[in-house]
């Protein structure tokens, strides 16, 4: 999936392209409230999460959060809630980490 978006969504997309990337996918959507209090890195950019349900049951698979600044965007994470790893994207690179939960991105 991180691939899939890294293709589709490259830095610098619109909160609407993202909004319309996910609604193509039938991915639930709606603005995120991530925060970092250690390093205030997420404070006032504008969120856009996605979440995905596993198929047998109506649990959390996985989530996207996208981050924006000015109307760009310049970040995102996709993550698995499964223990199956996080890839993310930020205008310093892109990062794969497995078997990790909730810890996408080095600050």
């Amino acid at each position: 999936m991180g691939r899939k978006v890294e293709t589709e969504l490259p830095l610098g997309s619109t909160p609407a392209q993202v909004t319309q990337f996910l609604d193509d996918m039938h991915i639930e959507n709606g603005p995120g409230g991530l925060s970092d209090m250690a390093s205030h890195r997420y404070d006032g950019l504008q969120q856009v999460s996605g979440h995905v349900y596993s198929y047998l049951r109506d649990e959390p698979a996985g989530a996207m959060h996208f981050f924006f600044r000015d109307g760009k965007l310049v970040e995102w994470w996709v993550e698995s809630q499964c223990g199956g790893g996080c890839y993310s994207m930020r205008v310093d690179g892109h990062m794969y980490r497995n078997n990790v939960r909730n810890e996408c991105y080095d600050p």
